[in-house]
Order: structure tokens, then C-alpha cells, then sequence
């Protein structure tokens, strides 16, 4: 379901007057212009429009801004909430910002407001156009890279609003994505203000079918860790909002997705202006904070990664009862798991919350990682199986912290044993009881009977000299029952 997101018809020097028949009427400063919108459906509202420009076009005639009276100026400068601007008479009926601009740069400062947490803000601007929500992005203290294709338009934001904390790029926007993810940059706030069928001047084609698409897949490789969050508008009747949500929850999953209807709202009508999704964290998961996320709220973000409808609820209901910290960690690594493989965060998720009853938070990460070297060289379902055996990972570490390993011993151990006698012994790691065959001694693969590792460090050189002295002496043929009988007291002994 999308919202509706409206603009009122005054916004400093501009004021949307009518609209109808496929065309607007509007105050910039103080000039009125006529000009085509296709959005500008049903009657006007005004009998008469008296504009002081007109943007006029006929059948196979390129359109042109045709003046009114004399001396009126084709460019002038207005006052904007926030921003300073050049209304232009440009190619298409172009004069100054578009409203989704405007509400563009709203969002962006909403999502930027507040973000003390993240040292350098990032914010990459695509299709810059006026560079509304450029400012908006430099005001709430961010570094903005801005990218246009088009020079012009590229130098007038230049000269408007400086160059301190902008990088201005002249580049077609795949172009530099692509570039981008071969430099390994991330951004924290996305704005893509997507056209109808060209850009830059009208001097790039811009196929909205193939191209956006296009666009969309590459944002995984584009947000950061922190990302405050994804807008996404496009002016091209073909998109409903639905389908753009659908492509943004394909690449980047687990996130609140929001449909907007963008407009400008005159007298109970409004005047179309584009549509938009939003992707953010509605909830602020990534901000540090004290107080748990609800069952509802965890179920709502694990949701995505969930392998069938309702699956989420109880994973929700067991990391409630975790405290902050540790919800946070479930999520950053659900989230980065999720790129790798959907099955492995399902899995991560599934069992985090048993994880941490077991391990503190160091022991629940190096779980995680092993189960991942596991998926790497065995495949999902071995570590599916290796996820399941956390009871086991966990009694495993455990005894590594006050135990010993054998394979962190083997070497000394061998060169110890040779040294009893001159006899060269094989030593092999064995699941159970320490046992000899006279070639080769079998002692535990982690020995944690005593409090600390010193004292499980004695204990197992001293099973490896008892199974020795078995093969030199030979008592590991004896019958322990039969030598035991000549003991008064054989249990004891």
C-alpha cells in the first residue's frame, strides 16, 4: 500500500496555481509560467490562465519557452525552503527544481538527523539534477558526492552551493557505479532521483526497463554497514511502486520498505509528481541503545530471511529475551550472513538466541564463523548440521579455555615420548579413554578433568608416559581384572 506524500502548493518563491488538461500553472518569484505535465490530469480549476511564459510544442516541432509580453528574463533567481536557486527556462518546459526534490531532500534530512554515531556521514546523490536534496545532505553535516551527467546543470549547484563537502561528478550515473564498486566505496544514504527517458541535457538514453534494474542490483555493493537508508524515485509510469519495492527487497532484504506517492496538493486535488520507495531501518536497529527491540519488532526485520511464512515468530520471541547488544549483533550478522547465502542467516537466526545462553558474545561469533568455513567447503547442508551441534561447539570451547588440545601438543609430545626411551611412537588424537595398539598412543582430542590448563597440561604428558610405559613394559597385555584381584580392596585400587 503506498502513502501519499504531498508538497503544499506554496513553497517560498513558488506556488503551484492550476493545473489541468495535461498542463500547470506556476509562480516562480515573480513570473507565472505555463508548461506540459503529463500528470496534470482532469479541468482546470481557474477559467482563465494569464502566464507570463509559455512553453509551446507542436507535431514534430521541438518545444520552446515563448514569452508573453516584453522584456521578461528566461532565468532569475528564487527563494526556496532551505535553498537558494536559478529558475531557468530549460528544454522540456524545465524551470527550477521538481517537487520530488524537494520531498527528496525532506526524507534525507529526516533520516540525517541525529546520526552522532557515524563520524563521516557519506551521502551519494544520483541524477543531481537542482541538488535540493544536495543541500539538504551538506546542512545536516554530511559529505554529499553529487552526479550529474549534464555540465551546465553540473556548475550552476557548483556555484550555488560551493564546494566544501561536495564532490561534483560529471558521469553517466552506471558509469560511476560502476566505478565506485570498483573502488570499494560505501554510502550511507542513497538519493536516486531516476528520469523519465533521458538525462544529462537530454544527451544520455536512459531505458528505464533495462537501466533501473540495472541500477538497483548494484546497491548492495553500495551501502554501508550503517546505511540510514535508500531513496528511490522515478517519474516513469511503467513502475508502480510495488514493483520498485519487489526489486529493492530482492538485493537487500530485512530492511522497512516504504511506497510513496509523491505529489503537490492544491485546494483537495494534487498534482502528481512521481513515485518513490524508501528502504531504511524504521526502527534504528543500527544506533546504539539500551533498550530491547519487542518480539514484533524483531519479527519484523528477521521475517525476510525466514524459509517459509511464519517461521520468524519463534527465533522473535527468543532473541526478546536477549538484551540489546546482543540483538544488535544478531541482526549485523543475520544482515551480512545474508549475502553470502539466505540459508545461512536462517539458520545463524534459528540459533542465536541458545547461543548466547551457552557462549558470551566472542564464543557466538567464532560459531558462526566456523559454521561458515564449514558452508564454504562442505556446503549448506553440513553446516546446517554444524549449526545444530551447538551444544557440542560449545562444550568444545569450553574445555579449550581451561583445557588443553591435543593438536596444539602433539609435536612436543612426540619428541617427549621418544626421549623415554629412544623409541620413535606415533600419537593420534582418539574420542574417549587413552588407549595404546604398541605403535601408536591415542590420547584425548581435548582434556579439560582438572581447573586449569597447567594442570591438564600434567595430566595428559602423564597419560602419555603411562601408555608408553605400557609398550616398553608390556603392560597392556595384562588383564586389568586379574591385577586388580590381588589387591585387598580392588575398587579403591
Amino acid at each position: 500500500m503506498s502513502i501519499e506524500a504531498q508538497l503544499p502548493a506554496r513553497l517560498g518563491d513558488y506556488e503551484l496555481i492550476d493545473f489541468g488538461q495535461g498542463r500547470v500553472l506556476e509562480r516562480w518569484g515573480d513570473w507565472l509560467l505555463e508548461r506540459p505535465d503529463p500528470g496534470a490530469a482532469g479541468e482546470p480549476a481557474l477559467s482563465e490562465w494569464e502566464p507570463d511564459w509559455i512553453y509551446v510544442s507542436g507535431i514534430g516541432e521541438p518545444g520552446r519557452w515563448q514569452a508573453c509580453g516584453p522584456g521578461q528574463p528566461d532565468c532569475w533567481p528564487v527563494r526556496l525552503p532551505g535553498f537558494e536557486a536559478e529558475c531557468c527556462l530549460g528544454p522540456g518546459g524545465r524551470a527550477g527544481p521538481r517537487p520530488r526534490e524537494f520531498l527528496a531532500a525532506r526524507w534525507a534530512a529526516e533520516r540525517l538527523e541525529g546520526c552522532y554515531h557515524i563520524d563521516d556521514l557519506h551521502v551519494l546523490s544520483l541524477f543531481g539534477a537542482e541538488g535540493v536534496p544536495t543541500a539538504a545532505a551538506l546542512e545536516a553535516g554530511a559529505r554529499v558526492t553529487h552526479v550529474d551527467a549534464d555540465g551546465a546543470a553540473l556548475a550552476e549547484v557548483r556555484a550555488r552551493l560551493g564546494k566544501a563537502g561536495v564532490d561534483y561528478v560529471q558521469d553517466g550515473v552506471l558509469n560511476f557505479v560502476e566505478g565506485a564498486i570498483r573502488r570499494q566505496e560505501r554510502y550511507d544514504l542513497i538519493l536516486i532521483n531516476a528520469p523519465r527517458t533521458t538525462y544529462g541535457g537530454a544527451a544520455i538514453p536512459w531505458d528505464s526497463e533495462i537501466d533501473l534494474p540495472r541500477l538497483i542490483k548494484a546497491l548492495p555493493k553500495l551501502v554501508s554497514r550503517d546505511c540510514r537508508g535508500i531513496w528511490l524515485s522515478t517519474l516513469d509510469d511503467a513502475w508502480t511502486t510495488r514493483a520498485l519495492a519487489q526489486l529493492l527487497r530482492e538485493v537487500l532484504p530485512g530492511r522497512t520498505l516504504e511506497a510513496l506517492e509523491l505529489g503537490v496538493a492544491l485546494g483537495g486535488r494534487s498534482l502528481p509528481a512521481g513515485r518513490a520507495v524508501c528502504w531504511f531501518d524504521e526502527t534504528d536497529f543500527l544506533l546504539t541503545g539500551s533498550t530491547p527491540l519487542t518480539a514484533a519488532q524483531l519479527e519484523e526485520r528477521i521475517e525476510p530471511f525466514m524459509t517459509s511464512g511464519g517461521a520468524a515468530e519463534a527465533p522473535a520471541r527468543a532473541l526478546a529475551e536477549l538484551d540489546r547488544s546482543q540483538q544488535d549483533f544478531v541482526l549485523r550478522w543475520m544482515e551480512a550472513t545474508a549475502r553470502t547465502a539466505t540459508g545461512i542467516a536462517y539458520q545463524f537466526v534459528s540459533h542465536a538466541a541458545r547461543a548466547f545462553r551457552l557462549m558470551d558474545e566472542e564464543g557466538v561469533e567464532a560459531w558462526l564463523i566456523h559454521c561458515l568455513d564449514i558452508y564454504d567447503t562442505s556446503g549448506l547442508h553440513a553446516a546446517a548440521q554444524a549449526f545444530r551441534d551447538l551444544e557440542g561447539f560449545a562444550r568444545a570451547r569450553k574445555a579449550r579455555a581451561s583445557g588443553v588440545a591435543f593438536d596444539d601438543l602433539a609435536n612436543m609430545l612426540e619428541s617427549f615420548v621418544q626421549g623415554l626411551n629412544g623409541r620413535r611412537l606415533k600419537l593420534e588424537a582418539a574420542d574417549g579413554l587413552p588407549w595404546t595398539d604398541t605403535e601408536t598412543l591415542f590420547l584425548p582430542r581435548v582434556l579439560d578433568r582438572m581447573g586449569n590448563r597447567e594442570a591438564n597440561f600434567r595430566l595428559m604428558k602423564a597419560m602419555a608416559v603411562h601408555l608408553w610405559a605400557q609398550t616398553w613394559y608390556g603392560t597392556w597385555r595384562l588383564d586389568p581384572g586379574d591385577e586388580l584381584a590381588r589387591f585387598p580392596e580392588p575398587g579403591p585400587a
